[in-house]
């Protein structure tokens, strides 16, 4: 991997922590696409902001994988997020990536039990993105260009990576898992393609090697 600092620097020009979109989403569906279980923001959801995200990245949509499509320090997670937005001016593309281990039981991925166990969707009250990692703040994250990991695997996509590790409960995984066992891409070479570190608490970033996907 090309350890280049002045792309890091010129990708993460924002300071402050990645935060999340927090406005309350009433407009929701709850979808299974044949490829995964994916939340549809219809209705809308607020900007994330911070690190490379300008105010205007509007959450979409977000959906899970089993196992994770990223891996840190070439270690793969049970279960992962992907928080899709596309900025409102250029329709750019951009993912922040949750990875999750069993643990305590997170409440705000109940609606894991209520997906359609075939294809078709289901109308949610509300959501709130945010309260998945009981948090705001991303915080930490790792930062690259890459594609997206379903049809047509788009490219140019911004992917962020939060270093925060999350926790779901063995039922709620199941629950996932017993419709899609696994519907993750394989973890796919860098091709030279730089990985930048975001450290939150300092607002700066440097090339990392860790291991991505993507």
């Amino acid at each position: 991997m090309t350890r280049d600092a002045a792309a890091c620097e010129h990708s993460l020009q924002r300071a402050g922590a990645i935060e999340l979109a927090s406005d309350e989403a009433r407009d929701v569906k709850l979808s299974n696409t044949g490829h995964t279980i994916e939340v549809e923001i219809v209705g809308k959801s607020g900007n994330s902001n911070g690190g490379p995200l300008s105010h205007r990245h509007e959450l979409v949509q977000f959906h899970a994988h089993a196992p994770s499509e990223h891996t840190l320090n070439g270690k793969r997670f049970p279960l992962e997020l992907h928080f899709v937005h596309r900025h409102k001016d250029s329709g750019a593309l951009a993912v922040i990536g949750v990875l999750f281990e069993r643990g305590r039981a997170n409440a705000e991925l109940d609606w894991l039990v209520h997906a359609p166990a075939r294809e078709g969707h289901v109308e949610l009250d509300k959501v709130r993105p945010t309260r998945i990692l009981n948090h705001h703040s991303v915080g930490d994250a790792y930062v690259l260009r890459g594609s997206l990991t379903t049809p047509p695997c788009t490219e140019g996509v911004t992917w962020i990576v939060s270093a925060k590790i999350a926790t779901l409960s063995d039922e709620q995984l199941w629950h996932f898992a017993h419709i899609f066992d696994h519907n993750a891409r394989p973890p796919q070479p860098l091709n030279n393609r730089t990985v930048c570190f975001f450290d939150s608490s300092s607002s700066s970033s440097s090339s990392s090697s860790s291991s991505s996907s993507k």
